[in-house]
């Protein structure tokens, strides 16, 4: 991604436990690591 830095929005925390959020987290960045933008395809999806 360039060295942008990009900030993903995963959830309300009063739907996302802490667990649940570390799992999206990480499948996050697992797809920028590849260097996709994850945050392209994020806006309007729920998780």
């Amino acid at each position: 991604m360039n060295g942008l830095t990009r900030t993903v929005t995963l959830g309300s925390t009063k739907v996302l436990s802490k667990h649940e959020a570390l799992k999206v987290a990480r499948r996050v960045l697992l797809r920028a690591q590849v260097g996709e933008n994850p945050a392209s395809e994020c806006r309007g999806r729920s998780w």
